[in-house]
């Protein structure tokens, strides 16, 4: 039997959940160490940094889908589905999202909402 653990659906449209990144971050299960990565991921992706109590709004809707996107990928989930996730970054971000996916040992798809 499959737990909440083994898959994960993110949609670009709708990245966070919450306006705490506490928040985001035990509802994706990830761990202290984890953490740590998270913000540094975050960081050079976006340019940005973040803490553990930061208000999320304050985000562009771009920053919300990166972290979305380093929260999915340091999620213990085996099996991510991103869905518009293309679409919602510039080509520039694009091209680091697609290779942090590559590197990743997980079982990622993208989709699209026609």
């Amino acid at each position: 039997m499959n737990s909440p653990k083994d898959a994960l659906i993110c949609d670009a449209n709708h990245p966070l959940i919450s306006q705490c990144l506490r928040e985001e971050i035990l509802l994706y299960h990830i761990d202290t160490q984890g953490e740590a990565i998270l913000r540094e991921s975050f960081e050079r992706l976006s340019g940005k940094s973040i803490s553990t109590d930061h208000d999320l709004s304050e985000l562009s809707g771009g920053q919300k889908v990166l972290l979305m996107l380093c929260l999915a990928l340091l999620s213990p989930a085996r099996s991510i589905v991103f869905k518009d996730l293309r679409h919602s970054l510039d080509a520039h971000r694009w091209e680091h999202a697609q290779r942090m996916i590559s590197e990743s040992d997980k079982d990622i798809t993208l989709g699209c909402d026609a």
